[in-house]
């Protein structure tokens, strides 16, 4: 395992600790879609028709996914210049994004939004210009769990608290909030029961369904 140990000068005595895994921070900047209203669509956004509502969020999903739902929907509010959402424009909003999962164009796994069959990357979030980007509960899962097995892979192996320190900096998060933490753990009890990690001598390791063994 690739630890670092490091050194705090305070007050005449010296603390000693383990620092986090030397994982290399994400190169892949989060991308945000910049949508424009059609200029054949002249009224209010609830009233737009089903079918361009659908195209737009497909639109987002395919430069964002996996995305949550409600950034999808924030999109679609700002290309006609408002503020907030109101439950009409998130009724059609959802009713459209409903179509375009029926019909196999977009996946939805719990109200995060992706493109068939793409796998996901880890994305640094910390130039986003979306406020809501930067809460954890719009943190999709799937990319997660990506950070987390990367950080065991590259490291040969992790402590809990490596792990999450490591793949909330991946994503552009430079402290873990309680929330931010609980939402790390369950993605790692996910990926033990779903045999991609697995517990050896109190470290994260790989699991059977992620090394091929």
């Amino acid at each position: 395992m690739n630890v670092e140990i490091t050194t705090l000068e305070r007050e005449g005595f010296t603390e000693v600790g383990l620092a986090a895994p030397d994982v290399q921070p994400s190169n892949t900047l989060y991308e945000e879609a910049e949508l424009t209203r059609p200029s054949h669509l002249f009224g209010e956004l609830h009233e737009t028709p089903r079918g361009a509502l659908s195209m737009l969020a497909e639109e987002v999903v395919r430069i964002e996914g996996p995305v949550h739902a409600c950034e999808v929907i924030n999109r679609i509010r700002d290309a006609w210049g408002l503020k907030r959402a109101g439950p009409r424009i998130q009724e059609a909003v959802e009713a459209a994004i409903a179509v375009s999962v029926r019909e196999g164009r977009i996946t939805d796994k719990d109200d995060f939004l992706d493109l068939p069959s793409r796998t996901p990357k880890v994305r640094d979030r910390s130039t986003v210009r979306s406020a809501s980007l930067r809460k954890s509960d719009t943190l999709p899962p799937a990319e997660l769990e990506i950070a987390i097995l990367d950080v065991v892979r590259i490291n040969y192996g992790a402590t809990d608290d490596q792990v999450m320190q490591a793949a909330a900096r991946a994503v552009g998060f430079k402290s873990t909030s309680s929330q931010l933490r609980d939402l790390l753990a369950d993605v790692i009890a996910a990926a033990i029961k779903g045999e991609r990690l697995a517990r050896q001598s109190g470290m994260l390791v790989l699991g059977s369904a992620a090394s091929g063994e």
